[in-house]
């Protein structure tokens, strides 16, 4: 099903809404941030590795926020189009 959406879009590349991209980042930096923050000072080995995925998943919206920055207010083609490579890496794997 991935396939079948994403192959069209690889002639037809659009700009994506960035106003939803940002907002979304937003939220996801705060949610994931105050739970990390939450869990700073614990013990267990559950603790930590949890506290570590929810700081990498901080880094990730940071990112996906500085893209939709980028994409507002520049036409990089490339960083949209990144969005179709990770879906078909994500269908192969």
């Amino acid at each position: 099903m991935i396939l079948y959406e994403a192959v069209p879009h690889l002639s037809n590349l659009k700009v994506p809404e960035t106003e939803g991209m940002i907002a979304l980042a937003i939220l996801g930096v705060l949610t994931n941030g105050f739970a990390a923050y939450k869990l700073q000072g614990g013990q267990s080995l559950n603790e930590k590795v949890l506290n570590w995925h929810l700081l990498e998943d901080v880094l990730g919206w940071f990112e996906v926020l500085i893209v939709a920055v980028v994409i507002q207010f520049k036409d990089w083609p490339v960083l949209f189009q990144s969005d179709l490579q990770f879906s078909f890496c994500t269908m192969l794997s």
